[in-house]
């Protein structure tokens, strides 16, 4: 198993610039949107280091940086998208065309909404915004911090 390159040389330039981007964009911008742009500068970077796949990087993400923001928003991605799986199952139809709600998933799932409102009331929400994955921010600001990166 090869290091993480990004932690490894977290103090060189370019390392540094790929982690404000990471940080910049981790509200604006799907995990796997910002992964493959960071694999894409690494590959041009350095097109045989090891430690730079997708799937490291995106290790990188979820298990490596503690900037907040980031934190956060992997964290609120994943309550979300949990959430939005056991909401489909909340209610079926049983025979007669009954409606059957399934009462002990509605309360894990009030609970998950709960969880959900305590983290939009910790920080800054409109650094959250888009977290939901659905939205992305206009072109043009996605654009312009992409310029940064060289």
């Amino acid at each position: 198993m090869s290091k993480c390159w990004l932690c490894e040389y977290n103090q060189e330039p370019e390392a540094v610039k790929l982690s404000q981007f990471l940080s910049d964009n981790a509200a604006f911008m799907g995990t796997h949107q910002i992964v493959r742009i960071i694999h894409a500068r690494l590959k041009e970077i350095d097109p045989h280091g090891a430690g730079h796949s997708e799937s490291d990087i995106e290790e990188h993400i979820k298990s490596h940086v503690l900037i907040p923001q980031v934190k956060v928003t992997v964290m609120l991605r994943s309550l979300i998208m949990l959430m939005d799986k056991l909401e489909s199952g909340l209610m079926c139809t049983g025979e007669d065309d009954i409606t059957i709600i399934d009462a002990k998933n509605v309360g894990i799932y009030l609970k998950l909404v709960n969880e959900i409102m305590q983290i939009y009331k910790t920080g800054e929400t409109n650094k959250l915004m888009f977290a939901d994955g659905h939205i992305s921010a206009p072109q043009e600001t996605v654009g312009a911090k992409k310029k940064r990166l060289g």
